[in-house]
């Protein structure tokens, strides 16, 4: 059972073919990374008598979601992160999975394409954490009927953006480190 995908190389197109175990295991990886993340978005600084929190920190797990990830494992895995979030961060319950299944789903990491630049990531990373923040601002305040420190969330989106490159650079260096060369089977396509 596997999952092919029509990829371009060059001038010949190839399938990759992520095998479903496989599939599954990038799933579950990306689920625990996540869900780290989420214990340690409860970290709070004190700036100035102002407090920053890095609960956006797991946004960027879910904005950097392995392509080949299993997704109906993901989708259950993100909804029941969001929920763990909110338990975690004593929120309104259900406001980070909505942020999250949106992203997820509006974002489609099995479509991402895997070869942008660090700088590409960055500049998506800074959009996403700016909308999400939008999101989650007008959810708070519309729908929840809560009020929000905007000064508060703004700053926690910096943060979060702050932190960015040095995520990017564990994720791709743990990549490197733990993929072997075979973690990709690529086969022509029958003529």
């Amino acid at each position: 059972m596997t999952q092919p995908r029509l990829l371009k190389e060059g001038s010949v197109s190839v399938y990759d073919i992520t095998t479903v175990p496989k599939a599954r295991r990038y799933a579950f990886i990306a689920i625990f990374v996540t869900a780290i993340l989420c214990v340690l978005s409860q970290i709070n600084l004190s700036v100035k008598g102002q407090a920053i929190a890095f609960l956006f920190l797991p946004t960027l797990g879910i904005y950097l979601w392995p392509t080949d990830a299993n997704a109906v494992i993901s989708i259950i895995g993100v909804f029941f992160l969001g929920l763990f979030q909110d338990y975690l961060s004593f929120g309104p319950t259900g406001l980070w999975p909505v942020t999250w299944l949106a992203l997820f789903l509006l974002y489609r990491p099995d479509l991402r394409n895997k070869t942008a630049s660090m700088l590409s990531q960055f500049l998506g990373a800074i959009i996403v954490l700016i909308c999400i923040g939008a999101f989650q601002f007008a959810l708070m305040k519309f729908v929840v009927k809560t009020a929000v420190d905007f000064n508060a969330l703004c700053l926690t989106i910096v943060l979060a953006i702050i932190v960015f490159p040095l995520f990017y650079a564990i994720r791709e260096s743990l990549s490197k480190l733990f993929r072997n060369r075979n973690s990709f089977y690529y086969e022509r396509p029958a003529r």
